[in-house]
């Protein structure tokens, strides 16, 4: 099965299993064994393939084509989209740019999003229902080495704003006894005097695999961003046998931190899980262990390659 990406990333290639920034999107194509075309150039576009998967950029869609999907249904037997961001982001847009996006939603054959609590609302929009899929989010580890041994630190999963709701880990974070100190990743939102707020050590930006080195020497995470989408900082937490304290709509923090999660905006709640976590030792260790048996189980490599090929026949009957 012959599968090709299409995003606003300015390249045309594969991206090769050693590449260290490698984001959700880039392990989606390097699982896939798929090209990638960069949908502001298509003149690279001469390959034919069976399936075409559309991310469309946060920005600057209005200077896509209207007919993108004539354009690449010429090459691809299915062509569909994969959900970028929060499901209502594009609501920002100008009216004009909004129904163009609508309109991209109507062509595709199929839609495929982050969350199992996305179909319902891509569905709405789907020209035909029974065709929008998850695509869950992935990690490829193979070049991930580290020691088991972590420091007595958090990991906030965000800056101070509405997007990323920074103060509401800094908050749960605060219900964690006897801990030293926490991190955050610089985001794109970050405003320039967050490194004065709180104390704590705001990261510099970080590609992938030096985020993970980061964060591997992290105890605990927290995470209550109510922007939801693919969920990469609970998988990651996951992968490291860290728990993560965060929200339920997101299907990596439900299925890898059954323990530590709760309902949007339930910060109370979460205040209660990080003073346990950082009291019963019993408890810490349960979470940590289900967090790495359920990525293993739900979202390594093998897991979304036999999921996907399932998805991808669906899609092309």
């Amino acid at each position: 099965m012959k599968i090709a990406f299409f995003s606003e990333a300015n390249f045309t290639n594969k991206i090769p299993r050693s590449y260290r920034n490698m984001r959700t999107e880039y392990a989606w194509y390097v699982a896939a064994n798929a090209d990638h075309h960069c949908l502001f150039d298509l003149s690279s576009l001469q390959n034919s393939y069976d399936i075409g998967i559309v991310i469309l950029p946060k920005k600057k869609i209005e200077h896509l084509p209207n007919d993108l999907f004539s354009i690449l249904k010429n090459k691809c037997k299915k062509v569909g989209m994969m959900q970028e961001g929060p499901n209502w982001y594009w609501q920002d847009y100008d009216i004009k740019i909004q129904i163009k996006y609508i309109n991209y939603l109507n062509d595709w054959d199929f839609i495929l999003c982050h969350n199992k609590k996305d179909i319902n609302y891509y569905m709405a929009y789907a020209k035909n229902k029974l065709k929008v899929f998850v695509m869950p989010t992935l990690m490829i580890v193979d070049n991930l080495n580290f020691s088991p041994n972590k420091k007595n630190i958090a990991m906030i999963g965000g800056n101070y704003c509405s997007w990323y709701s920074g103060f509401d880990s800094w908050i749960v974070y605060n219900s964690i006894d006897n801990v030293d100190n926490f991190m955050k990743p610089a985001m794109y939102y970050m405003k320039p005097e967050e490194k004065l707020v709180n104390d704590g050590i705001t990261l510099d930006y970080l590609n992938w695999q030096d985020w993970m080195e980061q964060l591997s020497e992290c105890k605990y995470g927290i995470h209550m961003m109510k922007t939801f989408a693919a969920g990469t900082f609970a998988l990651n937490c996951a992968y490291l046998g860290i728990p993560c304290i965060g929200y339920d709509y997101l299907d990596t923090q439900r299925l890898c931190h059954p323990n530590t999660t709760v309902s949007i905006c339930d910060v109370n709640s979460a205040q209660n899980i990080a003073n346990r976590l950082s009291n019963d030792s019993t408890f810490y260790k349960l979470c940590s262990k289900t967090a790495r048996q359920a990525w293993k189980k739900n979202f390594d490599e093998n897991t979304w390659r036999n999921k996907m090929k399932v998805t991808f026949e669906k899609i092309l009957k």
